[in-house]
């Protein structure tokens, strides 16, 4: 359980059956540009065989996933590879979540719907139209469901052995999963209740996988602390530009803003700390029709190295109204 794209959580946990180990997976997948791909996957069959199959479909998919393309066409891919292998067949979902704007498009094949747990209100299945499972035979392209994980919303997926019972209409698990989510505030909530208050104390007859995605609620105040990394220059880009859409910021004004920070930010991370490591923070506030922010290291100030330098101080002050330096 941690933090991967930021501003989007993630939690995640797998428990084997008890008598036989199976072929259940899910994967967290960074596909760039702000977006997350999230998939889980249930190979039919138990044992070393179904476990093996599992790890070449898991790491088709992934590397399907890597090329851009929508989870349709991703499932598609991964059920002309399954084909090439001898009875190899699962069911899988795969849903590709934008960080930023917290769009998601899904696609299942033969895979229970995913389960989204709104910040308030009731938990809802979505409904979605699934292509048969992957390798049964001809993959007939499943729709993408389009639909927005709501500010502070939750997003589970899991495989079927946390909701199937023998005797029971999957109705029912249905309905009894819906209900055990409810309160789950964040995404490690969502899998802690699902498997507490639906997996046996004896141990569940097959195996069982979750994984949830949460769109963190974003606060009234924005306040982050990160590595001094260059990586980390194009995250905080994207949560300030996400904070700054809530907070009601013109899109050409939050631009400017979201240019001079990314330079005190690039200022931190070369010039702060040298070879040590350490850490910036930006703080931003709405002030009435303004917002102030402030970026701050711990390292030590030191002179420019080489010349034609010094650029960035004349960034940021064109691009906002004011830049005071201590």
């Amino acid at each position: 359980r941690d933090l991967h794209s930021f501003p989007t959580r993630r939690s995640s946990d797998l428990l084997p059956a008890r008598e036989e180990v199976g072929g259940d997976w899910y994967d967290l997948i960074d596909l760039g540009r702000g977006e997350i791909g999230v998939a889980i996957g249930d190979v039919v069959g138990h044992g070393l065989g179904a476990a093996t199959l599992m790890g070449q479909l898991r790491t088709a998919l992934h590397a399907y996933a890597l090329d851009g393309e929508g989870p349709a066409h991703t499932l598609e891919r991964v059920d002309r590879f399954a084909r090439s292998l001898d009875g190899a067949m699962a069911t899988a979902a795969y849903a590709i979540v934008n960080a930023e704007t917290g769009l998601v498009r899904v696609a299942t094949a033969g895979h229970p719907p995913p389960v989204v747990i709104p910040a308030k209100g009731e938990p809802l299945c979505i409904d979605l139209k699934p292509a048969p499972p992957i390798g049964a035979f001809d993959h007939r392209r499943s729709p993408e469901h389009e639909f927005t994980l709501e500010n502070g919303a939750t997003m589970l997926f899991y495989t079927d052995g946390l909701i199937e019972r023998p005797g029971v209409p999957l109705n029912s698990g249905l309905e009894e999963l819906t209900k055990a989510l409810r309160g789950a505030q964040t995404a490690e909530d969502a899998c802690l209740l699902a498997m507490d208050r639906l997996v046996p104390q004896r141990g569940p007859r097959d195996d069982v996988a979750v994984i949830a995605v949460q769109n963190e609620p974003i606060p009234a105040d924005f306040d982050c602390e990160l590595p001094a990394q260059p990586a980390m220059l194009s995250r905080l880009r994207r949560a300030l530009g996400r904070w700054l859409r809530y907070v009601e910021i013109e899109q050409a004004i939050a631009l400017e803003i979201i240019i001079a920070v990314s330079e005190a930010c690039s200022n931190a991370v070369e010039h702060a700390y040298g070879i040590d490591e350490g850490a910036f923070r930006v703080r931003a506030r709405r002030v009435d029709q303004a917002v102030e922010v402030i970026v701050a290291d711990r390292g030590h100030w030191r002179p420019e190295r080489g010349e034609n330098r010094g650029r960035g101080l004349m960034i940021m002050q064109n691009a906002t109204d004011s830049v005071e330096v201590r």
